[in-house]
């Protein structure tokens, strides 16, 4: 059994602690550090999955905050529809990492490397062996990426339809990949 580490006092200030009369600084034992270290860099596909249907929650809350315009079919808010067309592309690439560290094409620790545009995403779809869904993927990915990625977060593309269309793109590539997760060997 391994005896757990305890955060100690120090005797320094830290800043929020200015004026006080007993300053004290809090030092972490290592293990913390190791934790938050493996919370950010070693999430499974699961997690990855799981973190991608967050943002889309996300991003579809924060869109809400747009407002439209029923008579002319737009949103009022350019900023909340720029964050949340943000928001949902991230969901649409977390949920491809996903699965493309769960078929053995990146690990954690390169994805970040190796895919750092667009063009590398559409790299590792066609590597993809999932039958016809790889080019469903890449059709989605493409649709997801001109509305939500350049229309929406970039050119201020403001059209309920079209940026409500990007939502449903992301939404299908994420389905697409939980399905293919869950019916994969480990």
């Amino acid at each position: 059994m391994q005896n757990a580490e305890v955060a100690e006092l120090e005797d320094a200030r830290d800043s929020k602690s200015r004026g006080a009369q007993n300053p004290v600084w809090v030092r972490l034992p290592p293990s913390a550090l190791l934790f938050k270290f493996y919370l950010i860099g070693e999430m499974d596909t699961k997690n990855k999955l799981t973190h991608a249907k967050r943002l889309l929650r996300n991003a579809r809350e924060e869109l809400k905050k747009a407002g439209v315009d029923r008579v002319s079919g737009v949103y009022k808010d350019l900023k909340y529809v720029s964050s949340a067309s943000g928001m949902a592309y991230l969901a649409g690439l977390e949920a491809l990492k996903a699965i493309f560290i769960k078929f053995k094409l990146v690990d954690e620790k390169t994805a970040i490397e190796r895919l750092k545009n667009v063009t590398s995403y559409f790299e590792m779809l066609k590597k993809l062996n999932i039958g016809k869904d790889r080019d469903v993927l890449m059709n989605l990915f493409d649709s997801a990426y001109g509305i939500l990625h350049i229309g929406g977060y970039y050119r201020e593309l403001r059209s309920k339809k079209a940026i409500d269309d990007g939502f449903e793109k992301v939404e299908k590539i994420i389905e697409i990949v939980e399905k293919h997760i869950a019916n994969s060997k480990p």
